[in-house]
Order: structure tokens, then sequence, then C-alpha cells
């Protein structure tokens, strides 16, 4: 596994902080390039969990389950291998202990399917979280877990922005892949160390200077 350094400054104000039900579990921004110091950060570290989210939710487009669970296996992105799709639960076989629900309902509060209607929206810091809509066909959001079962595999439907589900889906069904690597992996943002500050300063003092000279 190839996982990617650290700038050498801690992540301070890059730090997402978010309330969880009396808890408080942070998602801190994380870049694949080192020295980046701004912009829209590629993925998030949850502290609660101790790994990586990407944080487009929908980088990849649908896939089936049986396609995913292959392609993903020899994916290296941004040099780096071993995502993988998050875990349906911790073993128990309760989806309420998966990472995509500790992540949607426990971390950024979000309600269970026992909870709605009550609308509660939080999509975090993260970007294209896709939201099922009822059209009477079938879902049209959802999210693949790691977790086959028979002849389907688990999956988390977001219901109309308001609600989380667990679901059995077919293996053929296209759904999003939303992948998660263990541990923290990435590099918060650079800050420019002092030596870096005083020449700048001392550039824009000559600058100044140069200037005052010429009007005199």
């Amino acid at each position: 596994m190839i996982t990617l350094g650290k700038a050498l400054v801690p992540a301070l104000a890059l730090t997402s902080l978010v309330a969880a039900h009396g808890a408080e579990a942070a998602l801190e921004g994380r870049y694949f390039t080192p020295g980046v110091t701004s912009g829209a950060f590629d993925a998030y570290y949850d502290t609660n969990l101790d790994v990586t989210w990407l944080a487009d939710t929908n980088q990849f487009g649908l896939m089936s389950w049986d396609y995913v669970d292959n392609w993903v296996q020899t994916l290296v992105l941004a040099g780096v291998d071993e995502w993988r799709l998050p875990s349906f639960s911790d073993g128990s076989g309760d989806g309420s202990t998966g990472e995509l629900y500790q992540l949607f309902v426990v971390e950024l509060g979000n309600n269970a399917d026992s909870q709605h209607p009550t609308l509660v929206y939080n999509p975090g810091p993260f970007r294209n979280v896709q939201y099922y809509i009822t059209t009477g066909g079938g879902p049209t959001a959802a999210y693949w877990t790691d977790t086959a079962y028979g002849d389907g595999a688990y999956a988390w439907q977001t219901f109309n922005a308001s609600y989380i589900a667990q679901s059995k889906e077919g293996l053929y069904w296209g759904y999003s892949v939303w992948l998660v690597h263990d541990g923290d992996v990435g590099y918060v943002a650079a800050v420019p160390e002092p030596e870096a500050y005083a020449l700048m300063l001392a550039g824009l003092g000559l600058v100044a200077f140069a200037a005052r000279r010429r009007r005199s």
C-alpha cells in the first residue's frame, strides 16, 4: 500500500468539525498533491472512523456492484492503492454499524429510515451527494457497500435529501461509488514557512523603497 505523506504543518483551520449526537467528529481536508495552499479538497480524513473519504461522492459515476468489486481491487488513485467500498457493518451484520451509516447519520446528523419524514439535510463538506427521488420504478440513487448477500449486495439509499435507508439491490444495478481508504491519506494544505514570510516582506520593502526613490 502506498500512503501519501503529510505536510509539516498542523491542519488547524483546515479541519471541519461536525457535531454528532453529543460527540464531535472531525473531517480534515486533504489534498493529493503536496504544496497546494487553497482550493477544493480531494478527500477528507474522518478522525472518528480513522478512514479517508473521497470529497466527490460520485466521482466515478454509476457502476454495478459486480464491476466495481473487481475494478477497485486494482485501482490506483493519486498514487495510492487499496481503496475500497465502505463497510456494510462492523461484522455483526447490523448495517447501522457500517461506515456510510456512521458518517451520514451519526456524524453528519441526517435521519435514518425509522426517523423520517423529519427533514434533515447535511451533506457536510462533501460534493455531489446523490439523492433518491421516488419514481415508482425503483431507487434512483444509492451507494454500494462492500457486502454481497446471495444474488444481491447491500446499499444505502439516500431518500429525497431527508433520510438514509438500508436496501439489498441486484448486483447488476448501477449505483454510485463512494470510495474510502483506511487511515489518513493525503496532504494538509501547505503553509509558507516563517522564512518565506520574511523573504516576502523583505521583497515588498525593497519594492516600496525603490518606488520612493523614483518619486524623489
